[in-house]
């Protein structure tokens, strides 16, 4: 699988667990959270298995400090709709201080509510 990442460049927002998980589980009802144990607690709060029912067709890892989302994914519609969907979390900020990484030739900046063919296009 791809990885992408959603990240925090600089500013105060952070990426609330359990806004992610309503966001994911309003889209895929079927998404399950597990929280890190042990050691890896100490970077990780843990892991969205995103699926329809059927196996993952992605991994959202969120770092312990809500600064960023790794992102496992199995085709670019899936990653856009994730994005798409983790844009619409409450506070997500609209000064261009948290991008996308791994998708496009350049990071490119995430607003608030963006659809998942907006996110398709940032790719080119």
């Amino acid at each position: 699988m791809p990885d992408s990442l959603i990240a925090v460049r600089d500013g105060g927002f952070r990426f609330d667990t359990h806004a992610v998980t309503h966001a994911l589980s309003a889209r895929w009802p079927r998404a399950t959270f597990t929280a890190a144990t042990g050691r890896l607690a100490a970077l990780s709060a843990g892991q969205f298995d995103v699926n329809d029912g059927a196996a993952p067709f992605a991994l959202v890892e969120v770092d312990i400090e809500g600064q960023s989302l790794g992102i496992d994914w199995t085709g670019p519609d899936i990653l856009a709709a994730i994005v798409a969907v983790v844009t619409g979390v409450s506070g997500f900020p609209d000064d261009g201080s948290v991008v996308l990484s791994d998708w496009a030739l350049d990071v490119v900046p995430l607003a608030p509510h963006m659809s998942q063919d907006e996110v398709t296009a940032l790719r080119g």
